[in-house]
């Protein structure tokens, strides 16, 4: 009928409200960030931040009062578990949080500089910048996937991308002095979420793993400098898209990259593009093996075919 089941009122604000079809629980205070960057507690209301009424999912009657982490703990919920850590010296014991049954299941004991992301709502991935990359459910804990990466002390964020087949991770440090400065580089499609790091843009590798067996798919991780990685592409697509504006003296072009998420290798590269990708779009077509790639006033199509590549 569309009728309100039951109404609670006086919730805390800016609470972190997640459940099941038995509990709901209500976290005061909560404010969690999908890339595990929670912010301050500072200008949140006069409620405790440390504690979460527990409601009856089918009535919205109060069962309990139960502990919970503070907000800047919260990283992601996903039924009713709560993504969490504890401080343990240099490193951090992450583990998944019951808060009504009391009970956590340890996801795994990382570097204080390693750096996550969620993935798909439902799984969490970690870059250990000792050389390890995981990725574990949020469900019940378990563990999806692990493979040696690169050891970086100087992460600052990845973004992973979850296909049918495969989990891609893209990673992000600073960059490498290099030289005179004459281009500078901009993202063409700004992070509403970013946070300003190497002025939006990526500089990091990428890799390419088998979501089933966890092996490297790739001969070697993709090396990319200061490019623009656009989040919200669609995993269906055969290639991994960056773009990004390069402005040399009063010169503003658009530059693009595509990578084959096969093998790795770049399929396109057009560094000279003119206009301003302020906006861009990407589809494929199965059934004719294409790739449109859309930018104002420009289209670019690629064509995938079973013709053996040259090699490099």
């Amino acid at each position: 009928t569309g009728e309100p089941l039951w109404v609670r009122q006086n919730v805390p604000p800016e609470s972190d409200i997640y459940g099941d079809a038995e509990v709901l629980i209500v976290a005061a205070g909560g404010n969690s960030a999908a890339d595990g960057s929670a912010g301050s507690a500072g200008g949140r209301s006069s409620s405790n931040q440390e504690e979460a009424l527990v409601l009856r999912t089918r009535d919205g009657e109060l069962i309990a009062k139960v502990k919970a982490p503070p907000p800047e703990r919260r990283w992601a919920m996903y039924g009713r578990n709560m993504l969490t850590w504890h401080e343990r010296g240099r490193a951090r014991q992450l583990v998944l949080k019951d808060l009504w049954a009391d009970k956590e299941i340890a996801i795994g004991s990382f570097p204080s500089n390693s750096r996550g992301t969620t993935v798909g709502g439902d799984a969490v991935a970690i870059y250990d910048a000792s050389g390890k990359f995981v990725v574990h459910s949020l469900v019940d804990g378990s563990k999806l996937l692990e493979a040696a990466v690169e050891p970086d002390d100087k992460l600052h964020n990845i973004h992973v991308q979850r296909t049918d087949s495969q989990y891609l991770l893209i990673s992000n440090r600073p960059r490498m002095a290099s030289g005179p400065k004459q281009v500078q580089y901009q993202p063409a499609i700004a992070d509403p979420y970013g946070d300003g790091f190497n002025s939006g843009l990526i500089c990091g590798r990428v890799y390419a793993f088998d979501r089933k067996t966890g092996e490297h798919q790739w001969q070697i991780p993709a090396l990319i400098d200061m490019h623009g990685y656009i989040a919200s592409q669609g995993p269906d697509l055969p290639v991994l898209v960056f773009v990004r504006q390069a402005q040399n003296n009063n010169q503003m072009k658009i530059s693009m990259l595509c990578l084959d998420k096969k093998t790795g290798r770049a399929v396109y590269q057009k560094d000279d593009l003119n206009g301003q990708a302020y906006a861009f779009e990407a589809a494929g077509n199965p059934d004719e093996r294409t790739v449109t790639l859309q930018i104002p006033g420009q289209t670019i199509a690629l064509k995938f075919t079973d013709q053996p590549v040259a090699p490099e």
